[in-house]
């Protein structure tokens, strides 16, 4: 799927649009890698499902009905105890990476901070941090200090970014244009997906695909830095921008609720024929 950071850029501006203003009413925890808040925007109460499993990694709303367990788990009520009835703030991506940051404003009796709900949409490294000052509260996925890891993710240690890649930001255009000054001549979507961070392979044939010509740095980046949003879904994935053969939804939110959606119904049916 292409939950690249092109893709999640417009998922960002998306949600933003929407939610910004809003109060958290409810959260739940469903499954152990998915929770969902329940959002009044001022006009409307949005389902907003968070997924971490490395098949359904995303953010996006739905109105799926879930069984949620009779006694919450931890990191569900960790999120209550610091997010219920605090408003969203803003909801951006981190850099170029492929992480979203959820900003709340939060009022207690004793204070009124920000907190800030990290969810790293990275296939099966995704997980949901919050945060207060840089400093971790609670993850759904934590580790330990004996563990053999790059990342510590546990309560009161310094949230930090995951190590980037060894690829140039398309965020910073001197050096993109110094990078595809002169392109190879053949296999210029695998040069892309090599050298260029945060774009997946489809995205980067979608950009050479609709190169028509001029300087090709500027191509590259105002493919990914366009607002544009066409959201569909085809046999294999949803996307942001048109694919043929696939079919149209009014948001990316809406696509990737179509498409997750389709294929656990796929997966439940298969099971059941075993």
């Amino acid at each position: 799927m292409p939950q690249d950071a092109f893709t999640l850029r417009l998922n960002a501006r998306e949600l933003n649009t929407t939610l910004a203003g809003g109060k958290i009413n409810k959260i739940n925890q469903p499954e152990r890698e998915e929770v969902t808040f329940l959002i009044y925007t001022g006009k409307e109460v949005l389902k907003l499902t968070l997924n971490t499993n490395a098949s359904d990694c995303g953010a996006y709303f739905t109105d799926a009905v879930k069984e949620n367990p009779a006694v919450a788990p931890a990191f569900c009520m960790l999120l209550r105890k610091h997010l219920l009835n605090a408003e969203i703030k803003e909801i951006s991506l981190v850099g170029f990476e492929r992480i979203l940051a959820f900003r709340f404003f939060c009022v207690s009796d004793f204070s009124a901070t920000e907190k800030i709900l990290y969810a790293e949409i990275m296939g099966k490294y995704s997980n949901l941090v919050l945060t207060e000052n840089g400093v971790i509260l609670g993850a759904l996925k934590t580790t330990s200090v004996g563990e053999n890891c790059k990342r510590l993710i546990f309560t009161g240690a310094k949230y930090e970014l995951p190590e980037p890649q060894d690829k140039v930001d398309p965020s910073d255009y001197p050096a993109l244009f110094a990078l595809l000054k002169d392109p190879p001549k053949q296999n210029i979507a695998d040069f892309l997906f090599k050298n260029v961070r945060g774009i997946a392979p489809v995205t980067a044939e979608n950009i050479v695909k609709y190169y028509g010509g001029g300087i090709f740095a500027k191509h590259v980046y105002d493919y990914l830095f366009s607002n544009e949003i066409t959201a569909c879904v085809n046999e294999r994935d949803f996307f942001a921008r048109w694919e043929e053969n696939a079919t149209l939804f009014p948001s990316l939110s809406a696509a990737q609720a179509f498409f997750y959606g389709k294929r656990r119904r796929e997966k439940e049916l298969s099971a059941l024929r075993r």
